[in-house]
């Protein structure tokens, strides 16, 4: 019977044992991941600290479900434009499967509406598409340039934790300037400002045998600068833009598919005028 007692005494022991290393080796494991791979708070607090995602307040989309997809320079052959940006936008590689996901404006909100694209950067990794493309309105923008700046690097750094690539659209939020009276204000508003950050304002590429094409719906006045998506006279694309255009869809005429990629929805006619019905349409 002693023997027997001393026996589970010692069983009890070990097993007390046993789970003091287990639970030191957790904390250990733990901490050695914290230190190779930093944790979304980490992660998010350094953000914080440069100042690049001040609305944003939970680091969610950092949870990395993957590792980053290969990308590839773009070449003449697979991307194209006629406008000038030191941007590059590195293109996918391409394997076999084939999907790639659509974010939509993202403006109109409070600050804190960021948090909802960070979700949506989490979410989508979780299916990890080829490419993600915008339909612009990627900041809040109608602003001066230092807070234009502030708004695009707090989205570019959200966007950036997507496992793929993803391709800007321009919108009237991304180049619109207020106040219209201020005398500082560049004839074409934040036009400069977006090229030199996201890219040029059209261009297309090639993927897997579809054409992604990409096009400007803000141009407004050539003479004076003005922009506007109530005046039908704005809302006309530009006899440059056109001609990419055309070239585009000529690059692409091969390809199983072709997506065309604008901000403002001008086929529907209205305060968007009849330019799209008369002068783009009968050529798509």
């Amino acid at each position: 019977m002693v023997a027997r007692i001393c026996q589970c005494c010692v069983l009890r022991v070990a097993f007390r044992l046993l789970a003091a290393i287990a639970c030191a080796g957790m904390l250990f494991s733990t901490n050695a991941h914290q230190v190779t791979a930093a944790g979304p708070v980490s992660e998010k607090e350094h953000v914080q600290d440069t100042g690049e995602t001040p609305h944003l307040s939970h680091g969610r989309h950092l949870h990395r479900h993957g590792v980053p997809h290969p990308t590839v320079q773009p070449n003449a052959q697979r991307f194209f434009t006629t406008r000038s940006s030191e941007i590059v936008l590195p293109i996918p590689s391409e394997e076999e499967a084939f999907t790639f996901a659509v974010f939509g404006d993202r403006t109109g909100g409070q600050p804190e509406g960021v948090d909802v694209l960070a979700d949506a950067v989490r979410d989508v990794n979780l299916i990890e598409p080829d490419l993600v493309m915008t339909v612009g309105d990627l900041v809040n923008g109608y602003n001066r340039t230092d807070e234009w700046l502030a708004q695009m690097r707090e989205f570019k750094s959200i966007m950036n934790k997507l496992l793929c690539p993803w391709f800007p659209v321009a919108g009237n939020h991304d180049v619109y300037w207020r106040p219209l009276d201020d005398p500082e204000m560049p004839k074409f508003q934040h036009q400069e400002n977006y090229e030199m950050h996201f890219g040029p304002l059209w261009y297309s590429f090639q993927h897997k045998q579809c054409a992604f094409t990409v096009i400007y719906s803000d141009e407004g006045d050539k003479e004076t600068g003005e922009k506007s998506f109530s005046k039908p006279q704005l809302q006309k694309i530009s006899e440059e833009q056109l001609s990419f255009l055309k070239q585009s869809l000529v690059r692409g005429k091969d390809c199983n598919h072709q997506f065309i990629f604008l901000h403002h929805p001008r086929w529907i006619g209205g305060k968007y005028g009849d330019d799209w019905k008369k002068r783009v349409l009968p050529f798509l």
